[in-house]
């Protein structure tokens, strides 16, 4: 933290400066601690943490309307090599351990260190002590997306791909603790088929604890699987993440919705054009199910 909130500031010289950050702010906490790192940046404001003294007397404040708009500035004032590192740390994610940085960053260690310690004096990462290792943190949500917004597309996406692998390549024998991470990396990546079978993987995971995740990841999917060239292979996926859709959708919403039968009607479609039998016989063991809750008898018996 930076040891200084504007209440502490109560030295008789401060007391205007004190007003103008609030009214600039609207007293929003991580508004206020950013344009205070504003001012000890430009110069304004000088001393160590807790004990900072005015060097200059504004009459105004000099900054951005938002939050954002701070950020942005801050980021701007770094160094080039800062802000390459706080910009490829903002694809990483949120919070990421010092490992995957390694691979995902070709520096020196010494480099690495001695940036990732600058980043932290300057307010725009936390180290967290873990085990068995290091992690960083980004101070807050919105420092990693401003940090993100500021990439370039195919940067950006070149950095997600080197993120998925890194990942796959760190986490060999656990790679099932990752399926979220790795669907997100390669949905952004550009790299359909990868985020097509990482967001299967785990949504079918998610089903068992949490059905509305499942269905966002397999609804996900079957999104992005539309953009692939129709072949049968993309039909055979399409059949199995139909599937693996309609457990949870109807966990959440019952049978009877018109969304489960949508499911359950497009995978019949689907069985019949892949030939898959055995599925073919639970598809329309679904749909009976379906009928019946919906006291469509005929139409139930037929099914049956």
């Amino acid at each position: 933290m930076l040891g200084l909130s504007v209440g502490a500031i109560h030295e008789s010289p401060l007391q205007h400066l004190k007003q103008l950050i609030l009214e600039k702010t609207e007293g929003t906490p991580f508004f206020m601690e950013e344009a205070v790192q504003t001012l000890v940046e430009e110069g304004v404001l000088v001393g160590a943490g807790g004990h900072y003294r005015l060097d200059k007397a504004p009459t105004a404040l000099h900054i951005p309307p938002t939050v954002q708009g701070v950020l942005a500035a801050r980021i701007d004032r770094l160094s080039a090599a800062e802000k390459e590192l706080l910009q490829q740390l903002a694809v990483i994610g949120r919070e990421f351990p010092l490992s995957l940085v390694r691979r995902v960053i070709p520096r020196s260690e010494d480099e690495l260190y001695r940036l990732l310690a600058s980043l932290q004096g300057k307010e725009f990462l936390y180290e967290q002590p873990a085990f068995p290792e290091v992690a960083y943190l980004f101070k807050h949500a919105l420092t990693q997306e401003v940090a993100y917004g500021t990439v370039l597309q195919e940067r950006r996406k070149a950095l997600h791909e080197q993120t998925a692998h890194a990942i796959e390549g760190l986490y060999t024998s656990s790679v099932d603790d990752h399926y979220s991470e790795l669907a997100h990396h390669y949905s952004r990546s550009g790299n359909t088929q990868k985020a097509v079978d990482y967001l299967h993987l785990a949504g079918q995971q998610a089903a068992q604890r949490s059905a509305n995740e499942a269905v966002n990841h397999l609804t996900a999917a079957l999104e992005l699987l539309q953009t692939l060239p129709d072949a049968p292979e993309r039909a055979r996926q399409e059949l199995a993440l139909q599937i693996a859709l309609g457990e949870p959708l109807t966990a959440i919403k019952g049978w009877g919705v018109p969304e489960a039968e949508r499911v359950y009607t497009r995978a019949r479609e689907l069985c019949l054009q892949v030939g898959e039998t055995p599925q073919l016989l639970r598809i329309l063991n679904q749909l009976w199910a379906i009928e019946v809750t919906r006291a469509e008898y005929q139409t139930a018996r037929e099914l049956a």
